[in-house]
């Protein structure tokens, strides 16, 4: 199973009110095989940090709106017209605070900017585990990739030869990590074979434990919600919109 988190932030600049606004989603997808989709769900959220020096009022609308579902809404929100025309329309309090939380529906399944195809065999002699990191950014290169692997009590020591990048193991927790940092569109997938060492007269054989996929690729969206347009009423303005997608 593959788990994701993904953050996306917008920024804005004003000339007399500065606000950062950042817009979060989580998804988790579980796989029987890197190209099927068990499930998939994506939650998200709306972070903001107003530094005020007036009273503007902001509208936000987003594309794709109808994705939305079960939104939990900031009081400062005016809800008839959210529940009217699913745009965020507030005068927002000073400092920092969450915005709305919301549960992103998909009737298709999300397309995945990474694949990972992967080969995983225990046996009571050892094991192997084998990954190749496969973008699929259309071209957009991937920055801070590192994959978390727990693996279970039975490992004594894991074995990497990675292709790019560094590998480390806590004997203790059980903890292997492969630190990739970043893809380039053109640069070959990232490769990485391991032989596995499990404690000698197991009954049972150990599960494939989890892999945790952590990585961010600028201007690069998931589900598909973006933001149409961010309106500043009351004050000169200036906007400017930044979207970075994050996972892990």
């Amino acid at each position: 199973m593959y788990k994701y988190v993904a953050k996306f932030v917008h920024y804005k600049s004003v000339e007399k009110n500065t606000g950062q606004k950042t817009f979060q989603k989580q998804f988790t997808t579980p796989f029987l095989m890197p190209s099927q989709n068990m499930q998939q769900e994506i939650h998200g959220s709306v972070e903001c940090l107003i530094k005020l020096s007036g009273t503007p009022d902001i509208t936000l609308a987003f594309t794709n709106h109808r994705l939305i579902d079960d939104a939990n809404l900031h009081p400062c929100i005016r809800f008839s017209r959210w529940k009217r025309e699913r745009i965020l329309s507030f005068i927002p309090p000073d400092g920092k605070f969450c915005l709305f939380n919301y549960h992103v529906s998909s009737l298709s399944p999300v397309s995945l900017p990474i694949i990972l195809r992967h080969n995983v065999l225990l046996r009571e002699r050892g094991g192997r585990l084998d990954v190749v990191v496969v973008p699929k950014t259309m071209g957009k290169p991937v920055e801070n990739v590192k994959l978390t692997i727990q693996l279970p009590p039975e490992v004594l020591n894991i074995t990497a030869s990675p292709s790019v990048g560094r590998t480390s193991f806590d004997v203790t927790t059980k903890l292997f990590q492969w630190d990739i940092g970043r893809i380039e569109t053109k640069s070959p997938n990232p490769s990485m074979k391991s032989s596995i060492d499990l404690v000698s007269g197991l009954t049972t054989l150990p599960s494939n434990p989890v892999i945790l996929v952590n990585f961010c690729i600028p201007q690069f969206v998931v589900s598909g919600l973006k933001i149409a347009r961010v309106d500043i009423y009351g004050e000169r303005r200036l906007i400017f919109v930044f979207w970075t997608g994050r996972a892990g």
